[in-house]
């Protein structure tokens, strides 16, 4: 009980001591409304039956674009060799209850927070799947995605685009031709990636 009760002090000793360094709090909190969060989703519904049969959905932040941001040595002092968080605040979520397969990647049900990988050399481009889990075991903030483990990684194709989105947009555009592909583009500024994603239903 002498040790338990000495492991209390201690714990509860160490507290105060971020709170109060040299006058000011080791410790802060950051905090604001949401009204900047927003979502693109699929889903599929059965007429007949009038029920889902699957769906997903991407939630993100909308940070806004900067014009030194279309500088060339700023975007690539930005982007080459690291991983963006594709949004901001919060992660970015894709949560899905069906089987997807994102560039040709497989992406078994479930949620997944996510993150674009540039190359060193600027060439390639991969959208990145983290663990939720770990994430939260080690309390990792968004901000922090260079430090998170990469799951795996799916290709994604670059373009530069003639109009310029002053927030970040992504979008999943459902095909026409087929009921299961759709295609998930990112837009920012002047650039844009994209892939193809195609949902397995029904256990096909």
């Amino acid at each position: 009980m002498k040790y338990k009760a000495m492991l209390v002090v201690l714990l509860f000793g160490f507290v105060p001591a971020l709170l109060a360094q040299d006058g000011e709090s080791a410790l802060k909190a950051f905090g604001g409304d949401m009204k900047e969060r927003a979502e693109a989703r699929i889903l599929f519904w059965d007429s007949a039956e009038k029920s889902a049969v699957g769906e997903f959905v991407i939630t993100y932040g909308r940070p806004e674009w900067k014009p030194e941001y279309s500088e060339t040595a700023t975007f690539d002092k930005m982007t080459k060799g690291k991983v963006w968080r594709v949004g901001k605040n919060f992660w970015t979520m894709l949560d899905t209850n069906v089987p997807l397969r994102v560039g040709g990647e497989q992406v078994e049900p479930g949620q997944y927070y996510l993150g674009v990988l540039r190359s060193n050399d600027g060439a390639q481009w991969q959208l990145c799947f983290f663990d939720p889990v770990a994430a939260r075991e080690d309390l990792l903030d968004a901000s922090e995605i260079d430090q998170a483990e990469i799951a795996f990684t799916a290709p994604l194709m670059f373009s530069k685009s003639e109009t310029v989105k002053e927030k970040l947009e992504i979008s999943l555009e459902k095909s026409e031709n087929r009921l299961n592909r759709s295609q998930l583009k990112i837009q920012w500024g002047s650039f844009e990636l994209k892939t193809v994603v195609f949902a397995r239903l029904n256990g096909e």
